[in-house]
């Protein structure tokens, strides 16, 4: 048996509530307990991961409980629903110091990423979305990252981490005003200002998931 799994039985037979054994359900209570650990093992996870604030990482494991498949399915139902909305309203300052609008969004086509810097799945794909950018930097598409964290703390981390994006800090309240839950999020809005794709967790193709709508759309 995986220790992992060992774990977990060890914990619901203290009686912590984290696990029904019964249903074979594993609870968000789990995951906080087990956070630490799990990130420490060689276990080959079934997905990727997506992380929900306040810094909950959901993982799926190669067994797939109820829990699991329930909420990830939630999370696609969400997703499908946002294609065809309109972008909500915004005006933004990035660090660059350049005014970010709605206003943009007009004859270019604009990539939009959530994401905070203690986020690992969003720190595992800015490499990934730095290629993204390069590739299309003769073409008319935008590219804004909206981040939680303070100009501070951004700032500390971009030494370290280069992110080629437009960045907004100070996001929070913005992303949950527009329904944003799970990080990292990668939206892509067309040039009369809708969006047509909306992923959230990381994904090791999602270069290539984006650059596929954003040909697309520059047609």
């Amino acid at each position: 048996m995986h220790p992992v799994f060992t774990i977990i039985i060890f914990l619901s037979s203290l009686k912590i509530g984290c696990m029904n054994p019964l249903k074979n359900t594993v609870t968000l209570c789990v995951y906080f307990t087990l956070l630490g650990i799990i990130s420490n093992t060689q276990a080959q996870w079934k997905y990727e991961n997506v992380t929900e604030i306040p810094d909950a990482v959901i993982i799926s494991y190669d067994v797939i409980y109820e829990k699991e498949l329930t909420e990830k399915e939630k999370m696609i139902r969400e997703n499908l629903k946002k294609i065809g909305e309109k972008f909500p309203e915004f005006s933004q300052r990035s660090i660059s110091g350049k005014t970010l609008n709605n206003k943009s969004f007009k004859k270019n086509i604009t990539v939009i990423n959530f994401w905070y810097s203690t986020c690992p799945p969003c720190k595992k794909e800015i490499p990934q979305l730095n290629i993204l950018k390069k590739k299309y930097e003769n073409e008319k598409v935008n590219f804004y990252a909206f981040s939680l964290d303070d100009e501070l703390t951004l700032n500390a981390f971009l030494k370290e981490n280069p992110f080629n994006f437009e960045l907004i800090t100070n996001a929070r309240e913005f992303a949950k005003s527009i329904r944003i839950r799970f990080y990292p999020t990668n939206i892509i809005i067309d040039k009369k200002g809708k969006i047509q794709f909306f992923e959230t967790g990381y994904k090791s193709d999602m270069v290539k998931q984006l650059s596929e709508k954003i040909d697309i759309l520059l047609d």
